[in-house]
């Protein structure tokens, strides 16, 4: 009843002991070390249930820390995108950075409980580069707004003069 949390803590328990033998770039070959194949299962397969252990296994705590950054990063365009709408009194960022954010952690935390290699990393890079192109457009917003607003202030200075 039990197996598979007693599997994922064996799991964890074997990679932290992997991963410092290829700390930085990681290896692809880690399924052959002692430890891992003491996980294999009865298909002879070694089912790397956690995406994070598996980024950090097959391409190194660089490649990690890297995947970490991006994800935080989405999370941080999430918040500003809410505040943005919160600022300007724009419904459609508030809500749509506080799906942002909502969707980033939900996969962030699901991708910690299943396999790298599935349909959660996939939605997950393609919620990444979603919050780039909101960052991008929220900066075109308020360049135009800066733009009209100093438009404004060159008229106001001409009636007045």
């Amino acid at each position: 009843e039990f197996g598979t949390m007693e599997y994922r803590y064996n799991l964890a328990l074997a990679s932290l002991k992997v991963i410092p033998r290829q700390f930085f770039l990681g290896s692809r070959t880690y399924k052959s070390y002692p430890e891992m194949q003491e996980l294999e299962q009865g298909q002879k397969i070694i089912d790397i249930v956690n995406g994070y252990l598996h980024v950090a296994l097959d391409y190194g705590m660089i490649a990690l820390a890297i995947f970490l950054v991006l994800v935080m990063r989405s999370v941080l365009e999430g918040v500003r995108s809410h505040q943005y709408g919160c600022d300007y009194d724009d419904e459609h960022y508030e809500y749509f950075g506080i799906a942002l954010v909502a969707i980033t952690y939900s996969l962030a935390v699901q991708l910690a409980f299943t396999s790298y290699g599935g349909e959660v990393a996939a939605f997950l890079f393609l919620i990444m580069a979603l919050s780039r192109a909101v960052k991008f457009s929220r900066e075109e917003d308020e360049e135009q707004d800066v733009n009209s607003h100093t438009a404004n202030l060159n008229v106001q200075e001409k009636i007045a003069n």
